[in-house]
C-alpha cells in the first residue's frame, strides 16, 4: 500500500491517563482507508521514526483533516513525544499498514483492547456502528490509573457496552480480558494488544473467525527491513506491510 510523507500541525498533546497522551495532528488525512492502520512519526534527536496506530481520523482537504494519536511514554523517544507543544509541525509517514476489514459477517461484534492496544479500535467501532454492527468492548489494563477510552466507546451509541478488566481489581472485573469474555455472547472477534494476550483471546474464542492486531518493534515501517516478522500459518508475514491487522486463519499456529 502507498504512504506519502506529510507535514501535519499540532493542536493538542494531552496526558490522559499514567503515562499515556492524546496527540491530535491537523493535516492531509485523505490517504488513510481503514481502521487499524498506522503512522511513523519522526522525532527530534532519533534516527528511528516512532510507528504510532490510528485512533481516528476526520477527512478533510489538504490542510483540515484531523489525525487523532494516543500512546504511551515507554522511553526517550516516546518521553521526547510527550513534550511536543501545540503550534509545532510533525513530519508523519501516512497511512502503513493493512487494517480492519468491517465488511465481514457479523451481528454481535467483539472488540477486545489490550491497554495501548486500545487506540485502535476507537476508529474500528466507530465504523462498524455505522453499519449498523453494535460491538461489545471489553478492554484490559493494569490498574484504574492506567485506564482510558471507556467514555470514548460509550458516547458512541445508546447500545455499546464497554466492560473494563484490571490485574489489580482496582476498576471492573479483577483478572484480564478473558475473564470478561467467558460471560458474554459474540460471533467475531477484533483485538488488538501484546501478544499474550492475543493468543489468550484466540483461544478463548475457539473455532470463532475473526481479525487481530499486532503490536511489534518496528524500524523502517514499510516492510523494508524485516525486522518486525511474525510466523503464521503461510510463514513469516511483516506486522508493518502485511500487517499489523493479521486474520484468525493466519494464526492457528496460537492454538
Amino acid at each position: 500500500m502507498a504512504f506519502d510523507r506529510k507535514k501535519f500541525k499540532v493542536l493538542h498533546n494531552k496526558r490522559i491517563a499514567k503515562d499515556v497522551y492524546c496527540l491530535e495532528l491537523l493535516g492531509d488525512t485523505r490517504a488513510i482507508k481503514c481502521p487499524g492502520q498506522f503512522v511513523n512519526i519522526e522525532v527530534a534527536s532519533y534516527y528511528l521514526r516512532r510507528p504510532m496506530s490510528i485512533a481516528d481520523w476526520k477527512l478533510g482537504d489538504e490542510t483540515t483533516g484531523k489525525l487523532i494519536i494516543i500512546y504511551k511514554v515507554v522511553g526517550g523517544g516516546t518521553a521526547e513525544m510527550a513534550k511536543i507543544a501545540p503550534g509545532e509541525f510533525l513530519d508523519l509517514l501516512v497511512p502503513l499498514g493493512n487494517g480492519f476489514d468491517i465488511n465481514v459477517d457479523t451481528t454481535h461484534p467483539l472488540i477486545v483492547g489490550g491497554g495501548v492496544g486500545t487506540p485502535p479500535l476507537i476508529a474500528l467501532a466507530a465504523q462498524l456502528i455505522a453499519c449498523g454492527k453494535i460491538p461489545q468492548v471489553v478492554l484490559g489494563f493494569q490498574s484504574e490509573e492506567d485506564v482510558f477510552a471507556v467514555d470514548t466507546f460509550q458516547k458512541m451509541h445508546p447500545e455499546v457496552t464497554v466492560h473494563v478488566a484490571t490485574v489489580d481489581g482496582t476498576l471492573g472485573t479483577k483478572g484480564f480480558v478473558t475473564h470478561v469474555m467467558e460471560h458474554l455472547t459474540y460471533d467475531y472477534i477484533f483485538a488488538c494488544g501484546p501478544i499474550p494476550m492475543l493468543e489468550a483471546v484466540v483461544k478463548m474464542g475457539g473455532a470463532l473467525p475473526g481479525q487481530y492486531s499486532f503490536e511489534a518493534r518496528m524500524a523502517c515501517g514499510f516492510g523494508a527491513c524485516m525486522g518486525c516478522s511474525q510466523q503464521t500459518t503461510t510463514g513469516y508475514k511483516r506486522i508493518c506491510k502485511e500487517g499489523p491487522v493479521l486474520w484468525k486463519e493466519d494464526l492457528q499456529w496460537l492454538i
